[in-house]
């Protein structure tokens, strides 16, 4: 997989020093965090066009792979019926056969598209080896997640995985990381939570007396005014840097003390 992030592990950020020490529970989003969504989705977009267009659709897969791309971003990158809605609403295209050949080649090449970051693989290994428990906490819908944990080997390397169905209002507010305790037993304090999105990811958890990390390699520019007003416990710039944050029991205090002076 294409590199997509920085990953050198000492320029983690650690913005409240030895807030970490009582870590064991560690809560990862999924997309732009793990995965590189926006790039996954690109690449899944442009080879589905060009198969259709290999089929006998009129048009011009590289062309169209761009405007598809922008239409899912405003209309929902996750939606199931994505391709054949652009296809209705954008190109005019009312072949029935056409349209959920649309649908069934997307989800048949999305998983082969999935990109991780730099890094997700071994920095899991790392961290469990290290004694946490690794779970994740992810607004993308239960089929979503079903395409793309699998291909990479992700599926078994969490203990608990929350998706966006499993409570009323994802991760608006609380609930998702509130699920995941009472799952797991744990305590508030106990919990880091890692993910691109300033609110979503990092203060609903910090406001409910847990830890947030923002993946600055996943976070859209788009975020910028929101993350100016909701300081993370730490930033990273890819997944490798937890490993300095979270270095496990033994070698915590030592490791964090390093990281402020």
């Amino acid at each position: 997989m294409p590199a997509t992030a920085r990953t050198t592990t000492q320029s983690a950020k650690l913005n409240q020093p030895s807030t970490l020490d009582d870590v064991e529970v560690i809560a990862f989003d999924v997309d732009n965090t793990l995965v590189d969504i926006l790039q996954t989705k690109r690449d899944t977009f442009a080879a589905t066009l060009e198969t259709l267009a290999d089929r006998g659709l009129a048009i011009d897969p590289e062309a169209q792979a761009r405007e598809l791309y922008a239409f899912a971003l405003e209309e929902g990158i996750d939606d199931p019926d994505v391709v054949p809605r652009f296809l209705v609403e954008e190109l005019g295209v009312d072949d029935e056969r056409m349209l959920a050949d649309g649908r069934r080649t997307m989800e048949r090449l999305e998983p082969g598209m999935v990109q991780l970051y730099e890094g997700v693989i071994s920095t899991l290994d790392q961290l469990r080896s290290r004694g946490y428990q690794l779970c994740a906490v992810t607004d993308a819908p239960r089929e979503a997640v079903r395409r793309r944990l699998p291909p990479n080997g992700l599926t078994g390397r969490f203990d608990r995985v929350i998706v966006r169905e499993d409570t009323p209002r994802g991760k608006a507010d609380t609930r998702p990381f509130e699920m995941l305790l009472e799952a797991v037993d744990a305590r508030p304090e106990q919990l880091v939570a890692i993910g691109d999105h300033p609110v979503r990811d990092v203060s609903n958890v910090v406001a409910m007396g847990g830890h947030g990390v923002l993946a600055e390699h996943g976070t859209r520019s788009s975020y910028n005014d929101v993350a100016a007003e909701h300081e993370p416990t730490a930033a990273i710039d890819g997944v490798e840097e937890l490993l300095a944050l979270l270095p496990g029991c033994d070698q915590r205090s030592s490791a964090l003390a390093s990281l402020t002076r």
